[in-house]
């Protein structure tokens, strides 16, 4: 069984996000998916809003959803933190994994002055490149017991692709 806790969401720019959500006026979203056994998925954004990051990493939240059936058994919460932040703040991509909590934290910090520039697609790719790269990294650094580290890769790059989700390649 699969529940879904939603805090602050936004119209998504997927059908099945869409239906899950309500219109938000708040330029951030929690999704929590609390899958059967004890696997969970948090995430949430900030963002000036002069970029679509918001909508992009929203795209995110049915992914997350279809993982469940196959990684329900693993121990962890996985909490995705997207921020696009003027280059000024000078505010750097981070990981922290508490393990009292069984949490690993991954917030991810893009250059709103690069990003605002581009168009949907070319913000997009930049997003999956380094969402995929940085959720693996991190999963490495980190022993999670009952996590196949390739096997998830794997499985939510396939997901993303099957709905249009980012650009998992």
């Amino acid at each position: 069984m699969l529940d879904l806790i939603w805090e602050v969401m936004p119209s998504a720019h997927y059908e099945e996000a869409r239906r899950a959500a309500s219109a938000s006026l708040f330029p951030s979203t929690r999704l929590i998916a609390d899958i059967e056994g004890d696997m969970k998925f948090g995430l949430s954004t900030a963002t000036g809003g002069e970029t679509r990051v918001y909508e992009i990493s929203n795209e995110l939240v049915p992914v997350l959803s279809m993982l469940h059936s196959d990684f329900h058994s693993v121990d962890i919460e996985v909490f995705f933190v997207f921020r696009w932040l003027p280059d000024q703040l000078g505010r750097k991509s981070s990981r922290r994994f508490s393990k009292a909590e069984a949490v690993l934290y991954l917030d991810m910090c893009f250059s709103e002055d690069l990003l605002k520039d581009m168009d949907v697609e070319g913000q997009r790719a930049v997003v999956a490149s380094c969402f995929f790269k940085f959720t693996e990294d991190s999963l490495r650094k980190y022993r999670f017991d009952g996590l196949d580290i390739s096997s998830f890769m794997l499985a939510l790059k396939t997901e993303a692709a099957s709905i249009g989700c980012l650009d998992s390649r």
